[in-house]
């Protein structure tokens, strides 16, 4: 696993329902790196393991993770789709 995989597994290993402000930081982080994931969406674990993560997070009450969530999910649309369909 490269760096940018293991920065990725860290943040989003953050997750966590009961924790907001951890998940807080932990979602506008990924919003940022989201941008450059294409490459993890071509490995069926990575995609699985960032996808359930970011539905995990989606069903938080929190208007920070959701607008996280958003801007993350916009950016992996733009620029990796055709590796996610299956998936949503």
């Amino acid at each position: 696993m490269d760096d940018l995989n293991l920065i990725l597994f860290s943040v989003l290993s953050n997750i966590f329902p009961d924790k907001l402000d951890l998940t807080q930081i932990a979602m506008k982080s990924f919003a940022r790196a989201a941008p450059i994931t294409g490459r993890n969406f071509l490995v069926p674990e990575q995609k699985i393991f960032i996808m359930d993560k970011l539905f995990l997070a989606g069903e938080i009450n929190d208007e920070d993770i959701l607008s996280s969530l958003m801007e993350a999910l916009n950016d992996i649309v733009k620029n990796s789709y055709d590796c996610i369909s299956d998936q949503i």
